[in-house]
């Protein structure tokens, strides 16, 4: 059995790799720019170009995708769009209710 959930895991690695790039790529693929997004397009130059700086965008794609798989493994996910709190934060607070959202929706028909 035991032997089972380790190739399960092992099985998963490259699952997760594999999605992991296909979100990277995709989000590299949408038009816009993520600056742009976040700021407004009435941003002075400056701030545009320091958020660049600190998100990585004006690296070389390859050396973002660097970063991006160092900060997955690291459990850096970097900041909600929305809320501006750390994403690892928010998967922590909602994880819990969610693991009992699943529990309660189990199919209990014979």
């Amino acid at each position: 059995m035991f032997s089972f959930f380790i190739k399960r895991a092992l099985y998963a690695i490259p699952v997760l790799f594999t999605v992991a790039t296909a979100v990277f790529f995709l989000s590299h693929a949408i038009p816009g720019n993520p600056v742009d997004i976040i700021l407004g397009e009435q941003a002075l130059p400056a701030d545009r170009e320091r958020l660049s700086e600190q998100l990585n965008l004006d690296k070389p794609i390859a050396l973002q995708y660097v970063y991006f798989l160092k900060g997955l493994v690291k459990g850096q996910w970097g900041q909600s769009l929305f809320d501006r709190k750390d994403v690892m934060t928010l998967i922590k607070e909602r994880y819990p209710l969610t693991l009992h959202l699943a529990g309660a929706s189990r199919d209990t028909a014979p």
